[in-house]
């Protein structure tokens, strides 16, 4: 996997707005640039502010939407956030073309305290990431993905990714998240309330068509057994 799968052709989202903010205050966390030009190339890099909006391409997934794009599949609890770093090699800070050109992007860790697996997820699972974040003047935003509530347990969907440079680097991003209740009822994002039972077999085998159509109608589909 390269670096412009991970961020770029995952279908996980598509790039609404990027720019290279110019300003000349000091890089203040969360500091606000005071100006804009499509161009960085004349300014020092230590003036230059990263603003980078990803929103959804489409609307939620559905169960088998998620079966086919992503590759493990875990239960267990959200135990916090990471503070945010840079996807690059050395996790240095990237250079306008690197932003631009490559997939450098800005990530949290995620503690995941993995209780069990549903589909892949292996034990390196627990290196999972979460995508954006604030280092200084650059903030990376995706307003469709999930905020995760510390305690609540989950059922994680996740891929793995690479560094900005396209190489391995041994973590997952978590790129859906469906809380389970103390009554181990899962809230999915488009097949309903499912027993927690039922949703996992409904991700390990896919969904299942119960009964044949009536004249005229579409045919019947179930995620439980």
């Amino acid at each position: 996997m390269n670096g412009g799968t991970d961020m770029k052709h995952q279908r996980l989202a598509t790039v609404l707005g990027f720019m290279v903010l110019i300003t000349a205050c000091t890089a203040v966390p969360g500091a606000k640039p005071a100006s804009s030009v499509p161009t960085a190339s004349a300014t020092p890099a230590a003036a230059q502010c990263y603003q980078l909006t990803v929103s959804a391409g489409q609307g939620p997934e559905t169960i088998g939407e998620l079966r086919q794009s992503t590759t493990d599949t875990a239960i267990g609890v959200f135990r916090g956030y990471g503070e945010p770093r840079w996807n690059t090699p050395d996790g240095q800070r990237p250079s306008p073309q690197e932003v631009q050109v490559k997939s450098a992007s800005i990530v949290r860790a995620i503690t995941l305290e993995v209780k069990g697996t549903v589909r892949g997820a292996r034990e390196d699972a627990e290196h999972a990431i979460a995508r954006g974040g604030t280092i200084g003047c650059d903030t990376f935003s995706y307003p469709d993905d999930t905020e995760l509530v510390e305690g609540q347990r989950y059922m994680f969907f996740m891929i793995p990714v690479s560094d900005s440079e396209g190489q391995p680097s041994g973590e997952f991003l978590v790129t859906n998240a469906w809380p389970i209740g103390n009554d181990d009822v899962v809230t999915t994002a488009r097949d309903g309330d499912l027993p927690l039972p039922a949703a996992i077999d409904a991700v390990k085998n896919g969904p299942k068509v119960t009964a044949p159509p009536s004249p005229g109608e579409p045919p019947e589909t179930t995620t439980g057994p």
